[in-house]
């Protein structure tokens, strides 16, 4: 009954968490507090901030609250972007569902979404500007009417293949939602990031030399060295392997991350290390 309860609610715009009795009587660890933070996130409420690294803005305002957390990226209104396809299962002629979701505030605690339904297997967001439109007028409505200076998109579910695709198709629509709002390109940068998972790469350290035995990588390893014999990483693209989070079970394996378009000008450096952040 998940799916209609779920139906029901959103009909009527009910927020509503499911939770199934079985978990409940036995509770598992952390069971209680994750449900409380996805029910204080669908709130509204705040679950994480960005630790500040320091004043040396010389006290101006800026839009990261407390300032400074990802240095000059926030220091002016700012949206984070995520993007993604889900698809039907093979055989299916169900239609495809595509997802966007953006950050509206400067903790970048606070998301919205718009969700659509197109052709199914199309991997291209048919819609995106109408969902970068939307999105972008409910980032105004919560920061008192200003519009982001900066979006950084992360794009999920596309291959090496198509990344001229999104460049030629989906860049497009972004500034196409940004000119309905009377944005000019040149007020708002873009950089958009490609996010990989289905790649065969596995990051793991031998305890000793020779021992054979190997163990997971630590959260926050990145790889990103190109050129040379050793090297995993292209050595005509902008990427990097990164372990963002510790693994309970398995062999972790790391998201790649590819960079696409870079309107801001951030150091690689620096993408990294708000990647690990976010």
């Amino acid at each position: 009954s998940y799916a209609n309860v779920k139906f029901a609610a959103d009909g009527i715009g009910l927020i509503s968490q499911c939770i199934k009795w079985k978990n409940v009587e036995r509770s598992p660890r952390g069971l209680f507090s994750n449900i409380l933070m996805k029910v204080n996130s669908k709130l509204g409420g705040t679950n994480h901030t960005l630790i500040s690294r320091g004043n040396n803005l010389d006290g101006r305002t800026t839009f990261q609250e407390p300032p400074n957390s990802l240095a000059w990226v926030l220091n002016v209104p700012c949206m984070f972007v995520g993007i993604d396809v889900s698809h039907p299962d093979p055989g299916s002629d169900r239609p495809s569902i595509a997802a966007v979701t953006g950050s509206i505030d400067g903790r970048v605690s606070q998301y919205v979404a718009h969700i659509s339904s197109q052709i199914g297997k199309t991997e291209m967001v048919a819609c995106l500007e109408d969902s970068m439109f939307g999105i972008i007028e409910a980032f105004k409505n919560k920061n008192d009417g200003a519009y982001p200076k900066h979006i950084i998109c992360y794009r999920d579910g596309v291959s090496d293949s198509q990344f001229d695709v999104v460049l030629d198709h989906e860049l497009p629509a972004i500034h196409g939602a940004l000119a309905r709002h009377g944005i000019m390109e040149d007020a708002c940068k873009i950089l958009v990031l490609v996010c990989q998972k289905n790649h065969h790469t596995r990051l793991v350290y031998e305890e000793s030399l020779g021992d054979c035995r190997y163990h997971n990588v630590s959260p926050g390893i990145v790889v990103d060295a190109c050129g040379g014999m050793e090297s995993i990483t292209s050595s005509t693209q902008i990427e990097f392997y990164l372990n963002s989070h510790a693994t309970i079970q398995g062999t972790s394996k790391p998201t790649k991350y590819t960079l696409i378009y870079d309107g801001i000008g951030m150091k690689l450096s620096e993408i990294e290390l708000m990647t690990y952040w976010l």
